[in-house]
């Protein structure tokens, strides 16, 4: 079957949200004497902006019950700052024109919140190119679950083998598999020390592959059995 349709995570692979929130906060935790290490951020990427608390984590460190005022404005002037540099990581404006080009649908499946999602989207001048978007507050349950890719999958209205997810994260892979959906690994920064072997495929940035490529290697590799109800 010929792929008609592309669902793609938003952190970590539209934009480098991903290194500018650690940073910021590793920032944050270095002016109290402290360290946030990359191993405790890895663990949650995927899995939404609600499912580790760094603000929670500072104060059981130090023990001072900072507040939100205290901290996030001037972070979040940072974070900004930061995603300001970094921009739409390359490739994915050419994959996006194309995959319109060629008449394929689109989708946005992430475990963020709406509006983190949506004003990014916009931003970027990104938010009409998708057809439909979704995010967690769209779901019960955000990644490794695969809720969000399956609600992708019946708005596009397409079968599952004629789908391709784009993921950077083991938790977002794992959500892929559970769904069924074939998955194309991008990895960034962060997500390029972690083990994400159970992506179907994987290529080092959009940037390197054109999507033609991509789709006609796809389509030429007998589809494996997913494990769909992995857990």
């Amino acid at each position: 079957m010929s792929i008609k349709g592309l669902i793609f995570d938003f952190d970590g692979i539209i934009l480098d949200t991903e290194i500018p929130e650690y940073q910021s906060w590793k920032e944050i935790f270095a002016e109290f004497g402290q360290d946030l290490p990359i191993s405790i951020w890895t663990g949650y990427i995927g899995a939404g902006r609600t499912s580790f608390d760094p603000l929670a984590y500072l104060n059981q460190l130090t023990g001072l019950g900072l507040s939100d005022a205290d901290i996030h404005p001037r972070r979040i002037l940072r974070a900004d700052a930061l995603q300001a540099e970094k921009g739409l990581y390359p490739g994915v404006l050419d994959y996006l024109n194309t995959a319109k080009d060629q008449g394929l649908k689109l989708a946005i499946a992430s475990s963020s919140d709406r509006p983190w999602v949506v004003n990014h989207l916009k931003d970027y001048d990104l938010f009409d190119l998708f057809d439909v978007v979704f995010t967690a507050d769209e779901v019960e349950n955000v990644k490794p679950e695969p809720e969000l890719f399956l609600k992708a999958l019946v708005a596009l209205g397409l079968p599952k083998d004629e789908a391709l997810i784009f993921e950077d994260s083991p938790n977002g892979i794992l959500a892929a598999r559970r769904a069924g959906i074939r998955c194309v690994c991008v990895p960034n920064e962060i997500t390029r020390e972690m083990d994400t072997s159970a992506a179907d495929f994987t290529i080092p940035s959009m940037a390197s592959l054109p999507l033609r490529q991509l789709l006609d290697m796809v389509q030429k590799t007998p589809q494996a059995v997913q494990s769909g109800g992995e857990r």
